[in-house]
């Protein structure tokens, strides 16, 4: 038999003399590097975790017999002489222990390393606010990236063996079950919250919906003033409360505290929807904190601090708040170029272009390929209705004009 020590990874083998007498039939053993008693023999290896492991051994007059015991289940090996078989009986009980320290050093590395996600978790799902796109997504991430450790982290504090550390294993047990869940769907978690927060919300608020704009909201307008997205897209028909929607989400945020009035901007595409907008949010957020309106105080509280903090809402348009941008960049107002010299300006700057080798093979694609759609086959009833169709495309390709380099328009 070979038996080497047990820290250098050798292999325990039945005596010589008993393969040669066949009184045993051929096996090995071997620790991994995990601490696991490999068993090879003819039908395949097995695996032994050694905390899970326990032997012992049956003296015989010329050759023992030892008994591995792994999860209730024995197996019986022969040919062993008494020395090596109480050996590897040695072995079995110093590797358990190195196994069972190990097992404590993981379940208090878990604790440092998950207790912190977890509280993170919670405070997120338990936030008096809608969780956007961002905040979900960094949640997400933080959570997965340790999913790994959160499933071996389950199965190490329902092992038998937590039992020996009690008050880190109690710990774990308090919240890494959450995390188990979470990253199982953090999408359907995170998505279910919201959807939650915002029902409860909108039953909360009602009397601060009812209110905050001349008529009441609906159910949609007062849940798309308490979604806060960082994109949010509203589709409705003239006239069926869009900026009354934006009132109740400006008004709602400032009163939650989500937001101050200098950190709002809200925009609108002519001037008259922008004037429209300020003015009517000045008026409801100044009747909401009156005298005269009969809501509950708390929902006051914080709108007053918020206009009582001297900044106001803004709202323009698109292109007065971009100018208001290059005036505080440049310190002047931009020159806009018109009439002949913009016709001129533009010309100059296509033909500049066309000189770019990779812009004139694209512009060229651009006339002559893809200038007009490539219809549905659907479209055509016939072949014959499909080639008058390409004649009629040929025949408006041939008319395409494109600036020559004096801005003129060339046949």
């Amino acid at each position: 038999m070979s038996h080497l020590p047990r820290e250098s990874g050798g292999i325990t083998e039945p005596h010589w003399l008993a393969k040669l007498l066949r009184l045993t039939p051929s096996w090995s053993l071997e620790w991994d590097a995990d601490g696991r008693l490999l068993l090879v023999q003819g039908d395949g290896t097995r695996a032994f975790h050694a905390i899970d492991l326990s032997a012992e051994v049956v003296r015989g007059w010329f050759f023992s017999r030892l008994k591995l015991q792994h999860s209730g289940k024995p197996t019986w090996l022969t040919g062993l002489t008494f020395p090596n078989a109480s050996a590897l009986i040695g072995e079995v009980v110093h590797f358990r222990k190195r196994a069972i320290r190990r097992l404590g050093r993981d379940l208090a590395i878990d604790l440092k390393e998950l207790q912190p996600i977890a509280a993170l978790l919670r405070r997120a799902l338990a936030a008096d606010r809608y969780l956007a796109a961002t905040e979900r997504s960094e949640i997400t991430q933080i959570v997965l990236e340790q999913q790994e450790r959160i499933s071996a982290c389950d199965a190490r504090i329902t092992s038998k063996h937590a039992l020996l550390f009690p008050e880190v294993t109690e710990a774990l047990k308090a919240f890494v079950p959450e995390l188990v869940l979470f990253s199982k769907g953090p999408g359907v978690v995170l998505g279910e919250r919201n959807a939650a927060f915002v029902q409860e919300e909108w039953h909360r608020w009602k009397p601060f919906f009812d209110t905050c704009e001349r008529t009441p909201l609906t159910d949609e307008q007062g849940k798309a003033s308490i979604t806060m997205e960082e994109a949010t897209l509203l589709v409705a028909a003239a006239g069926s409360g869009k900026t009354s929607t934006v009132v109740g989400k400006v008004a709602y945020m400032l009163a939650k505290g989500l937001a101050t009035p200098g950190e709002i901007l809200c925009l609108a595409f002519n001037s008259g929807a922008a004037k429209e907008i300020g003015e009517r949010l000045k008026e409801r957020l100044t009747f909401i904190v009156s005298d005269a309106c009969h809501l509950d105080e708390h929902f006051k509280v914080g709108l007053g601090k918020a206009i009582g903090s001297g900044s106001e809402v803004a709202s323009k348009t698109f292109h007065s708040f971009g100018l208001s941008v290059i005036r505080r960049v440049e310190g002047s107002e931009p020159q806009v170029v018109q009439g002949a010299a913009r016709k001129r300006l533009l010309a100059d700057t296509i033909q500049d272009c066309r000189q770019n080798p990779s812009f004139a093979e694209k512009w060229w694609l651009l006339q002559t390929v893809y200038r007009f759609a490539e219809p549905s086959e659907s479209r055509f009833q016939s072949e014959a209705e499909y080639e008058e169709y390409l004649r009629a495309v040929l025949r408006e390709r041939s008319q395409v004009r494109v600036l020559d380099r004096t801005g003129h328009r060339a046949g």
